[in-house]
C-alpha cells in the first residue's frame, strides 16, 4: 500500500495490468532456481492479456456481460445503461477484453476482506443481495492483496477495483481475484494497494493453476513543451486574478497623511441608523459633509452620497424605518480648531427623499448636524423640516404629479460659514417639521 500525491487531473491517470498463465513445470523449476532468473518456459496453451485502465473506467467481465445482456436483469438506471453499452460492444463483433475487468465507485461491490460492516448492515444487505442479483457472489473471499490499513484514516473516498478472472475456459465456477484497489482520499491523495512494481506477482486460482500479473504505472508523462504551456497558462490566470483583485480594491497605495505639529487628523465613522415620523413609507437619504476653510478632507473627494431605499415593515402600524447605512470621513484641521466659532466647524447635511409606487421622487425633509470635534461616541436624533408649496398650482403639482419644492444646493440648509451678520433672511420660505433621523457617530482624533 502506497500513498501518492497528485496535481494532474485524474483523467490522465493510467494503470497497466499484465496477466499470464504459467505451467506446473515452470512453477517447479522457478521455485528451485529463483535466484538464477531463468527464462520462462513456453506454455502448451499460452494465455497472455494486458489492459490499460483509466480512472473510473468501467470494463465488463464475462459474468457481467452475460447478466446485463438480458434486459430483464436490469432494474435500475445504472444497469440499464450497462445493458446499452454491452449491446453496443456486441454489435462490434468481438469482446475487447478477456479476463481483466474493473468495478468503479458506482458499482455495488466491496472487498469484504478490507471492510467490516456492522451486524445490522450485514443482515439488511443479505436479503437485498438475493433480490437484486448483486455480483458479490462471484467474488472470492481470498483476494490477492491482504494488507492491513492500520495507519491510514479513510474518510470520504472514491474507490476503484481492478480484478482478474482466473477460471478455466471450460469451468463454470467463478474465480475472480482483486488485483489492485485504488482509493481517492481527500486533499489530492491516491492510495494504491498493492504498489506498482516491475516484478511479476504469482497467484493460484481455485483449481490450482498458477498465474502471474504485473501492475505498472503507465500514465503519459507531460513533455517539456506541455509543461511550459501549462506554466504559461497558470501565470496568465494568476495575472488575471491579480488584475481583478486590484480593480476591486483599487490600484492606489494606502494613503498615510502627514501630520504636522500644528495639525490634527479626525476620523469619523458614522451610521444613518433609522428614521421615523415621515408620511411616506419608502425613503432614502442623500448626505454631504460641509467643511469650512480651516478643514481639509483627506483620502477622497467630498461628494454627495446616497443610501439604499428602505421601506417600513408594516403600512398599517407605523414603525421606525431601518436604514443602517455606514459612512466614513477623514479630514485635517488646524491646531487652533478649538478656538474657531461654532459656525466655522464641519456640518453633516442630509436630505430625506421618498419613492412611491408610481416612481415619483419627492423631498420630505432636510436636516443638519454639527460635527463634534472631541473624540467619543455620540447618538443624535435630528429633526428635519421640509418646504411647503406657496401657491395653489404648487399644491396641485405636489398632490397629482409629486413635484415638491426643493433647495437647489444642500449648503442652503446650514448657516453660511464665516457669517458675520446677526440675522439671516429666509424670506419666502414656508417650512414644516416632517420627521426625525437617528445618527450614530464615532470620532477619533490623531495628534
Amino acid at each position: 500500500m502506497t500513498l501518492y500525491h497528485f496535481k494532474d487531473p485524474l483523467k490522465n491517470f493510467v494503470v497497466k495490468l499484465e496477466l499470464r498463465r504459467l505451467s506446473p513445470l515452470f512453477t517447479l523449476q522457478d521455485q528451485q532456481q529463483q535466484q538464477q532468473q531463468q527464462q520462462t518456459t513456453v506454455l502448451s496453451e499460452p494465455e497472455y492479456e494486458t489492459w490499460e485502465f483509466k480512472w473510473q473506467e468501467k470494463v465488463f467481465s464475462q459474468f457481467e456481460e452475460e447478466l446485463y445482456s438480458d434486459f430483464r436483469n436490469c432494474h435500475t438506471n445504472l444497469t440499464q445503461s450497462y445493458h446499452q453499452k454491452i449491446v453496443q460492444i456486441r454489435e462490434l463483433g468481438t469482446r475487447p477484453n478477456g479476463r481483466l475487468f474493473s468495478y468503479t465507485d458506482i458499482d455495488n461491490f466491496h472487498d469484504i476482506t478490507h471492510s467490516n460492516p456492522p451486524l445490522l448492515t450485514d443482515n439488511i444487505q443479505t436479503p437485498l443481495t438475493r433480490r437484486t442479483l448483486v455480483r458479490d457472489k462471484c467474488i472470492s473471499s481470498n483476494p490477492v492483496v491482504n494488507l492491513p490499513l492500520k495507519n491510514v484514516e479513510v474518510g470520504a473516498k472514491t474507490v476503484m477495483y481492478i480484478l482478474a478472472d482466473l477460471r478455466r475456459k471450460d469451468s463454470q465456477h467463478p474465480d475472480e481475484k482483486v488485483v489492485c484497489t485504488i482509493t481517492l482520499l481527500e486533499k489530492g491523495t491516491l492510495m494504491v494497494q498493492p504498489d506498482f512494481s516491475e516484478k511479476w506477482v504469482r497467484v493460484d486460482n481455485f483449481i490450482g493453476d498458477t498465474w502471474e500479473y504485473k501492475l505498472t504505472h503507465n500514465s503519459i508523462l507531460p513533455s517539456r513543451k506541455d509543461i511550459e504551456k501549462e506554466v504559461n497558462i497558470l501565470n496568465e490566470i494568476f495575472e488575471r486574478q491579480n488584475t481583478a483583485l486590484s480593480n476591486a480594491i483599487g490600484r492606489e497605495k494606502f494613503y498615510k497623511p502627514e501630520i504636522k505639529a500644528d495639525e490634527a487628523i479626525f476620523n469619523i465613522f458614522g451610521e444613518i441608523s433609522c428614521c421615523y415620523g415621515f408620511t411616506k413609507s419608502s425613503v432614502y437619504v442623500k448626505y454631504f459633509l460641509a467643511l469650512p476653510g480651516a478643514f481639509q478632507l483627506l483620502g477622497s473627494e467630498n461628494e454627495e452620497c446616497y443610501t439604499n431605499l428602505s421601506s417600513q415593515s408594516s403600512f398599517f402600524t407605523p414603525t421606525k424605518i431601518s436604514i443602517g447605512h455606514l459612512f466614513e470621513y477623514q479630514f485635517k484641521a488646524a491646531d487652533n480648531y478649538s478656538e474657531l466659532p461654532t459656525l466655522n466647524k464641519p456640518v453633516f447635511l442630509f436630505e430625506v427623499n421618498s419613492l412611491d409606487r408610481w416612481g415619483r421622487h419627492m423631498n420630505i425633509g432636510y436636516g443638519s448636524f454639527r460635527i463634534y470635534l472631541s473624540p467619543g461616541t455620540y447618538s443624535e436624533t435630528v429633526t428635519t423640516w421640509r418646504l411647503l408649496p406657496r401657491t395653489k398650482w404648487e399644491q396641485m403639482s405636489e398632490y397629482f404629479l409629486g413635484i415638491t419644492p426643493v433647495l437647489g444646493n444642500l449648503d442652503r440648509i446650514r448657516f453660511p460659514f464665516e457669517f458675520s451678520d446677526q440675522n439671516i433672511s429666509k424670506l419666502g420660505w414656508n417650512t414644516q417639521t416632517s420627521g426625525n433621523v437617528e445618527l450614530k457617530l464615532q470620532i477619533i482624533r490623531q495628534k
